[in-house]
């Protein structure tokens, strides 16, 4: 009998010793997921690139109330950051994403918040929370080029040549000299923001394309708006920095509008949008037309002429 008993009291502790086991192991592969998991979203994430929680963006935006533009992919929306001094910023949420893994998003948000430069918006932050997809960027004052270009209120000649030399300036920045060669895909004034000095800042950088170092042209589906878009795009051709180049070109031309008589930008829009890539400049070339260090010629391809 006391054999029975002792038989019971070892089998007692035995099941509560595996079920304790059984319990801690769930509870350890559990806890590491979580923690692997975070530790990706950090790695991913430069150190001035903060991640934020879908309900952190939906108390910063009052439930995404005060919408400040809308585009094709996305709705921009006023945002107050509780949680950094009520900074002000514009937080953008893409409507439609194209479905990537979340190491490729996370990578190419990483490397676009890792740019730096005074001719673009800053990418501050996102958020990638089961389906959704934010974008968080500093907030500019005075708004898009286009605005300008086409409301009530005019730039002044000195305000144009400024502008177009920073958006050139910009993109420059991207094309060779960031780490990871970007091309902007959507040039137009709706992308170029103006702060309170008017200075250009490029922005919408979360629907660029990214090249690896070792990689100079892509194909991929159709990125851009209709107007600005390269030919090369609907020709199924390799995309290369030079689609921006062409949107740029169109862009620059928008920008003369009151003054048709300055040669020297009408001819640089003119270089820009060049159907064959290989005959426009790189943005290496615009900037130093722009600055007067290289002359600027006539189109070798007059066809150009009647692009505009």
């Amino acid at each position: 009998m006391k054999h029975t008993s002792n038989l019971v009291h070892i089998g007692s502790v035995l099941v509560l010793l595996i079920t304790y086991l059984v319990v801690a192991m769930i509870t350890y592969l559990v806890v590491s997921r979580i923690y692997s998991r975070k530790a990706k979203v950090s790695d991913l994430c430069p150190v001035n690139l903060k991640c934020f929680t879908y309900v952190e963006l939906t108390q910063a935006t009052n439930g995404f109330k005060e919408e400040l533009g809308r585009g094709a992919f996305a709705t921009v929306f006023k945002g107050v950051l509780a949680c950094d001094k009520g900074k002000v910023v514009a937080v953008k949420r893409l409507d439609t994403v194209v479905r990537e893994n979340d190491w490729e998003f996370k990578a190419e948000v990483g490397a676009i918040g890792g740019t730096n430069h005074r001719n673009l918006v800053k990418l501050q932050g996102f958020c990638n929370e089961g389906q959704h997809r934010i974008l968080v960027y500093e907030f500019i004052s005075n708004g898009s080029l286009a605005s300008f270009l086409f409301g009530e209120v005019r730039l002044t000649w000195y305000q144009r040549r400024l502008i177009a030399l920073g958006t050139a300036r910009g993109l420059l920045y991207l094309h060779e000299e960031c780490s990871s060669q970007i091309i902007h895909c959507d040039i137009k004034p709706q992308n170029i923001l103006l702060d309170e000095s008017y200075t250009a800042r490029i922005a919408d950088l979360g629907v660029a394309k990214l090249l690896k170092t070792d990689q100079t042209r892509t194909t991929t589906r159709i990125r851009g708006t209709k107007g600005y878009v390269a030919p090369e795009w609907y020709k199924s051709l390799p995309v290369t920095v030079k689609a921006d180049v062409y949107s740029y070109g169109n862009d620059d031309d928008e920008a003369k509008d009151d003054i048709k008589a300055v040669e020297k930008y009408v001819m640089i829009a003119f270089w820009c949008i060049q159907e064959d890539p290989s005959m426009r400049p790189t943005m290496k070339t615009v900037t130093q037309m722009l600055e007067g260090v290289v002359e600027v010629s006539v189109p070798q391809n007059p066809s150009s002429l009647y692009a505009i």
